[in-house]
């Protein structure tokens, strides 16, 4: 006979293995160290799986790109589905005002588009209306060749029209008498203005008398006050006659330095972005276009203070 021999088993822990999000895991067991055979056995723990958490995308917009939704495990973070670029859509812009020619009597607009899906508005600039059509000089002497006397166009604002928006074409201007000068607008412009001039044999035409032009009034401030947000709002009492108004402002009040100067057509001009805690000293003037086809101004009106405290 052959003596076996038996032993106590001499036991070993095998330490459990925690299962992750995508790989599993091992229950505690033990085994014998001598022999190795299994004392208690291990069981299989099923991987956990991740678990998702969503980070919002963001939506593209006309002028922005935006991105879509970005997916991870809140365990072990790895990324699911990243972030993907969405192009800006781009402005569709539909047409929501017609172009409108200015006239000799009314303003006129350029095309106004709107995109239909921000709102954002491009164009319908005003167009301001024809108010001077009048030619260099009203007589001329003749020298034998067709006259043709340069045109001087200005809108309401007094800026000179571009010649590109019209034409001129001149009729029985290649002898002494009366001879006409048509001006024809065209692109911004709508309208036909005939204007008539004099040639005159080569006697030294009468000295014309000089032109005397009307002085406009002082203007008159009404009232300079603090508004909300830093803002100056500044009204006058209107000058007649007036095309348009200057306003200066400063914070030296002998208006010596730091002089600014806005415009207006109307009797009230909000100014912003002042310095809270400064004050202002405020003045303002009426302009008109003067037959010569100059600015003509009247006086600065009284100086009138405002400090910023809003």
């Amino acid at each position: 006979f052959q003596e076996i021999k038996i032993h106590d088993h001499v036991p070993v822990i095998d330490e459990k293995v925690e299962p992750t999000c995508t790989k599993t895991g091992l229950t505690q067991g033990s085994h014998c160290s001598e022999c190795n055979e299994v004392i208690v056995p291990r069981t299989v723990i099923g991987a956990l799986g991740h678990i998702e958490v969503t980070e919002a995308g963001k939506t593209a917009t006309c002028e922005e790109d935006g991105f879509t939704e970005k997916i991870y495990c809140a365990v072990c973070g790895e990324v699911i589905q990243e972030h993907e670029r969405i192009p800006a859509l781009q402005h569709h812009l539909v047409v929501t005002k017609e172009a409108k020619p200015a006239t000799l009597t009314s303003d006129g607009n350029t095309e106004e588009k709107t995109c239909d899906r921000c709102n954002k508005t491009e164009g319908g600039d005003v167009i301001y209306k024809i108010d001077i059509v009048a030619l260099e000089n009203n007589v001329y002497i003749f020298e034998g060749k067709a006259i043709t006397p340069a045109v001087v166009v200005r809108d309401s604002t007094g800026q000179t029209i571009d010649s590109k928006f019209y034409t001129v074409t001149y009729n029985n201007n290649n002898a002494v008498g009366t001879a006409k000068a048509v001006v024809t607008f065209r692109g911004d412009y709508t309208g036909t203005k005939e204007l008539s001039f004099t040639i005159k044999a080569t006697e030294k035409p009468a000295a014309e008398k000089p032109i005397v032009e009307e002085k406009l009034a002082k203007a008159v401030l009404s009232a300079v006050k603090n508004s909300k947000g830093k803002i100056a709002v500044i009204s006058w009492k209107k000058v007649v006659n007036a095309k348009g108004y200057e306003v200066q402002y400063t914070l030296d009040k002998k208006f010596k330095k730091g002089i600014k100067t806005q415009k207006a057509t109307k009797t009230t001009l909000k100014i912003k972005k002042l310095k809270k805690g400064k004050t202002y000293y405020v003045r303002v003037r009426a302009w008109k276009m003067g037959a010569s086809g100059k600015k003509i101004y009247g006086d600065w009106s009284k100086i009138k203070k405002v400090t910023i405290k809003k």
